[in-house]
């Protein structure tokens, strides 16, 4: 059966067929890797839904994975399919390892041994998060720490054929400590793994996301990545699902659309976590009154650390809401630690909590635990090493009170299942950072654009993206720039020159001919003279043009001037009527016009502006003579009655228009080139 046929309900575009016919392709064939990229809004989760259909129509084995366990639970909702995150499918979570460190132990999970179908197919969503360089945490490693190399040490474990699809957006932020996402790199793969790889990419966007200004933003910001140009930034406020405000207005909008769509479904993204934990406190503050009252009911959770152990398997990144808040169960003594100079005490208070969480299938569990208090209101993102080591030690001592030793059976059963080693870890989960989002996906997401890198950046514009492209209905953009190619640009006053310049007049070269703008102008000129029965006689010598006019008893002589390069003067001498003068004068400078005027700009910047000073010339019907192109500037001449008229814009190595230098013979004199001045500087 063709992968087709689980598609017939759908209008695929273009590129959409392409990546179907490729992965048909795939697999079938004897490749190993194939990476499906995708901007945002093209539609990769539902080609990810009918290659799960097709899979299991020829009932080939595949599992559904993910990074985290909100993009599992996510992809397993859109699929119709079981999904898991990459960590429960490829480690042995049953069995915790022990490996000496130094002076003190490590525990780890190793990874399973892979009894699935030689022919198994992985199908990898969100791949942008897979990283490949070493992660752990105090106490805890899974496998290599490298979940990249794992995957790929499980995957294609013994003689297999064996296929992994990586399903992602490589323009998304990279995995933390990375510049670039491994999965989705060809050559990384290719080099490191010795994979052969083969990927399509989704471009086009979706037809009912063609009118999104949210999916229109973003795909201006994926097309800027891509090109690596980064000189602008403009929100498409303009289709209704976008909308800006400033951070005065966002406790009352947030109330707002709160009320409207659930706390569920509405998110606030920063870009760090001391930025996420103020938003957290306005908005319990605006709850219950006090920004620093302890947690209470139906107050909403993230998880920052996985949890296998429980009765409930608790994955980073999961939302939890509180159903009932208990006394303090447990305080260990304080602790303290020399940082920046200060001795800053740390302590471990933990609390009984009821919580709800939805499990990857969608099923809502109910789970008593215990909560790491002080932790929902620390700045960091993750627990202090110094806690994690508190944790530990505090463990270890009351193990010796039980008499059990480290590097027993016993001892790693117990850590195991401790319920103050293994407290929930969270953090209130009304606003979290960007990276925390990814892989998630909420009706309404406020965006706060203060951020603490650069704004002319691949690595601010992958973070806009990533925030941006969480939204699936209303984007509430708090303190967006906006800017593009002009912002900076100032038009200066006109500058009075003295002769004509260089390139003034566009004329079309021809091959050995040395003065070919000559030629040019009489063959225009004695079509123009002809059709107003005036007779010409040209004379050339010491670097002039002659010309002899007569109209019955009409006459006048003009003298052309000219360089090597082109005309640069022109002298009259006595005519015999001045409107016969004046008739000439008019065809001496239509002559002088060329039809067509080539620009070919070396940078996508150069088009905008090159189209909207075309406008103004046409709405002040002022011809253009001729663009000279050079390396940091663009040289329009123009005809305004000034012997010799220009406009230099001038821009800098980011493709920015840095300013404009109106120039003319005829100085502030020149009243046309006046009119441009003004009209450019109202942009």
């Amino acid at each position: 059966m063709s992968i087709f046929n689980h598609f017939q309900h759908l209008q695929l575009t273009g590129d959409q067929r392409t990546a179907l016919e490729n992965i048909e392709k795939f697999l079938d064939g004897d490749g190993s890797v194939f990476m499906l990229k995708g901007y945002a809004g093209t539609g990769k989760t539902t080609l990810l839904h009918g290659i799960c259909r097709h899979l299991a129509s020829r009932q080939s084995d595949f599992r559904l994975m993910a990074p985290t366990g909100r993009a599992a639970m996510i992809l397993s909702q859109k699929t119709g399919a079981q999904a898991s995150t990459i960590h429960r499918g490829i480690y042995n979570m049953d069995k915790l390892l022990e490996k000496q460190d130094g002076t003190s132990f490590k525990f780890y999970y190793g990874l399973k041994l892979n009894q699935e179908s030689t022919r198994c197919v992985y199908l990898v969503d969100e791949a942008s998060m897979v990283s490949d360089v070493f992660s752990d945490d105090e106490f805890f490693t899974f496998g290599s720490g490298c979940l990249l190399k794992d995957l790929m040490s499980y995957a294609f474990a013994g003689d297999t054929n064996r296929k992994i699809i990586f399903v992602g957006d490589d323009a998304q932020l990279p995995p933390v400590d990375m510049n670039f996402s491994p999965a989705l790199d060809a050559g990384y793969l290719s080099e490191q793994y010795h994979l052969r790889t083969q990927e399509s990419i989704l471009t086009q966007v979706v037809r009912q996301g063609q009118e999104s200004g949210i999916l229109d933003t973003a795909t201006k910001l994926r097309n800027a990545i891509a090109a690596n140009v980064f000189n602008a930034f403009e929100i498409n406020y303009g289709k209704g699902d976008t909308h800006k405000f400033s951070p005065e207005d966002f406790l009352e909008r947030y109330v707002e659309v709160a009320r409207q769509g659930g706390v569920r479904q509405t998110i606030v993204i920063t870009h760090s976590n001391r930025q996420a934990l103020e938003y957290n406190q306005q908005i319990r503050q605006r709850r219950y009154g006090d920004k620093f009252i302890q947690v209470q009911k139906e107050d909403w959770l993230m998880i920052t650390r996985n949890n296998y152990n429980g009765s409930v398997e608790l994955f980073n990144g999961m939302f939890a809401r509180v159903l009932e808040v208990g006394g303090i169960s447990y305080e260990a003594r304080p602790r303290f630690i020399i940082e920046g100079g200060k001795t800053i005490e740390r302590k471990l208070v933990f609390r009984d909590v009821l919580v709800e969480v939805t499990g990857i299938n969608g099923g809502k569990h109910q789970l008593k635990t215990t909560l790491l208090d002080d932790f929902l209101t620390a700045e960091e993102g993750r627990l202090h090493p110094f806690d994690q080591r508190a944790l530990y030690i505090e463990f270890k001592e009351r193990m010796r009170k039980r008499d059990i030793k480290p590097g027993t059976e016993a001892f790693r059963e117990a850590l195991k299942n401790d319920p103050y080693f293994n407290a929930l870890q969270a953090k209130y989960g009304y606003a979290i950072t960007c990276h925390k989002s990814q892989g998630g996906e909420w009706e309404n997401a406020f965006v706060d654009f203060k951020v603490y890198i650069g704004k002319l950046s691949k690595g601010f514009f992958r973070w806009a993206y990533t925030a941006i492209t969480r939204s699936s209905q209303q984007l509430l953009c708090i303190d967006a720039p906006q800017y593009n190619a002009l912002s900076e640009f100032v038009v200066r006053d006109i500058e009075r020159i003295a002769n004509v310049m260089a390139g003034a007049v566009y004329f079309p070269k021809k091959e050995n001919e040395p003065l070919y703008f000559i030629q040019h102008r009489r063959g225009r000129l004695e079509k123009l003279c002809a059709a107003q029965n005036i007779n010409l006689e040209f004379k050339e010598h010491n670097n002039q043009l002659e010309i002899s006019l007569r109209q019955n008893e009409n006459s006048g002589l003009v003298r052309l001037w000219f360089k090597a390069d082109g005309f640069s003067k022109t002298t009259w001498h006595p005519f015999t009527d001045e409107d016969f003068k004046n008739l000439v004068d008019a065809m001496l400078v239509e002559s002088l016009l060329p039809d067509e005027v080539p620009f070919e700009p070396k940078f996508e910047f150069q088009k905008g502006l090159h189209q909207y000073f075309l406008d103004i010339l046409n709405e002040e019907n002022i011809p253009l003579t001729n663009i000279v192109q050079n390396q940091w500037n663009d040289q329009y001449f123009l005809h305004t009655g000034a012997t010799c008229a220009m406009v230099e814009f001038f821009f800098n190595s980011n493709q920015f228009y840095t300013y404009a230098k109106p120039r003319s013979t005829s100085g502030s004199d020149d009243v046309k080139l006046q009119a441009i001045v003004a009209k450019l500087r109202g942009i």
